[in-house]
């Protein structure tokens, strides 16, 4: 009995973290085979140079081979021991704006690598000079090894880690990336003092403070507009914007002339909320307050307590595969290619475009999950019928450049036509010639 490692391996040093499944292997070994000692790499139309070589099985050259030849698949051929991939994970987030360590940036990178690689984690990490902001999904078993981690070698004692309301494992891989601010303002430095932080109330304390509130406080949402299209706290003031820095700008413009009031916040899990929260204070306010943890805390708050009628309305929008997780069953948005009552978002199946919008099942079946743009439906039915869709990954790649920026991206109404959409897009004349180029690449 062999076990097959399936495309989406995820390869790290001492282990390899995969889905997999057992079964027989009954293909034929006709295919082009390099011998890596215990393991071998199966690829029919691997390079024949390499095939002729054989090499010592390492876990940085595995690694590295399965980035250069991303579709190997990898089979025992022995009873090698494999660890395979955990079967619960863990969601969670953490940040702070004091990471205090020795290391330089780039040391700390390469060592937060290492480290959580043979940890098994996936997830997004941004470090900067201003702190820290993660992102992660961390088998259920590793939990106390990360937390030690985060204690002892980055100094995060004290720092929570926030704790989703929907485990999976929301990322493909694990990317540590340096940045000037773990949080974008693009404010000039020394503009405000991040020291000085709002008061932190726990979800129980926000829901209370609203709740008994007897006039609507000065509520602001401080995400960008397609995140509270899908989920919203009552009564509170949702920007139009597209950025961070634009709801600092539509922060100070709502806050304008009201130094004395009190100012309540609240965001996905918190971390733009202690940064907006210091610019405020910064500039001469007294009563700033934010939801400590953020939606993500709240949900879990009310999953906690069922008897209690949640303030938040709808889906938490989250930057990771999920593209959302549940706090109410409330649906406060509309499928943005039909029109009916749906809180779902999803990206456009033709990477060309990859739009973000709200989707129901009906729409994803009669317009194969594209945003339903001639040249997206088009490519996406002509790829299918000569290649077939598979059940899992099947986004469409034709091998160009994103049509749009960042804003007309997240903004459907922009785009798609039934919403009043008229940006122009790619003439469906090229995809004849998008087919010929992927059939000269399959025979390569």
């Amino acid at each position: 009995m062999n076990v097959y490692v399936s495309r989406s391996l995820q390869t790290f040093r001492g282990a390899l973290i995969c889905n997999f499944s057992y079964g027989s292997f009954i293909k034929p070994l006709r295919n082009k085979t390099l011998l890596l000692n215990k393991f071998i790499v199966v690829k029919s139309r691997l390079n024949s140079s390499l095939c002729n070589k054989s090499c010592s099985l390492t876990f940085d050259s595995i690694r590295r081979f399965d980035y250069k030849y991303g579709c190997c698949r990898f089979y025992t051929t022995n009873n090698t021991n494999i660890a395979i991939e955990p079967n619960e994970w863990m969601t969670l987030s953490f940040y702070s704006f004091n990471l205090n360590v020795q290391l330089s940036l780039e040391k700390l990178r390469e060592n937060m690598l290492n480290k959580l690689e043979e940890m098994g984690l996936v997830g997004r990490i941004y470090i900067a000079t201003e702190g820290i902001n993660a992102q992660v999904s961390c088998p259920k078993e590793k939990l106390e090894e990360l937390r030690k981690y985060c204690d002892e070698e980055l100094n995060l004692k004290g720092t929570d880690f926030n704790f989703s309301t929907y485990h999976v494992k929301a990322f493909r891989k694990l990317n540590v990336k340096i940045r000037k601010q773990i949080v974008a303002d693009r404010l000039e430095s020394g503009s405000y003092d991040l020291s000085k932080q709002p008061v932190y109330l726990t979800p129980e304390e926000w829901h209370e403070v609203l709740s008994n509130s007897k006039e609507s406080p000065i509520l602001i949402d401080m995400r960008n507009q397609y995140e509270s299209e899908v989920g919203y706290f009552v009564n509170s003031i949702r920007p139009d914007v597209d950025t961070f820095r634009d709801s600092i700008k539509a922060m100070n413009e709502i806050c304008e002339g009201k130094q004395n009031e009190k100012i309540y916040m609240y965001c996905t899990g918190g971390i733009r909320c202690s940064k907006a929260g210091a610019i405020l204070l910064s500039n001469g306010f007294k009563s700033v307050y934010m939801l400590k943890g953020g939606i993500t805390a709240y949900g879990r708050f009310i999953m906690e307590n069922p008897s209690i009628i949640s303030l938040y309305k709808g889906r938490n929008f989250t930057f990771d595969k999920r593209l959302g997780e549940p706090i109410t069953d409330d649906i406060v948005s509309q499928c943005h290619s039909c029109g009916k009552p749906c809180g779902a978002y999803t990206n456009c199946r033709n990477k060309t475009c990859n739009l973000l919008f709200i989707q129901c099942e009906e729409c994803k079946i009669r317009l194969k999950r594209t945003c339903g743009t001639d040249f997206c439906f088009q490519l996406v039915h002509t790829w299918d019928e000569k290649y077939g869709r598979p059940s899992t990954f099947d986004d469409v790649k034709p091998g160009l450049e994103c049509v749009y920026d960042h804003i007309h991206r997240t903004r459907p109404k922009l785009v798609i036509k039934r919403l009043g959409g008229t940006t122009a897009n790619i003439s469906t004349d090229i995809i004849p010639d998008i087919i010929k180029q992927k059939d000269k690449q399959m025979k390569k």
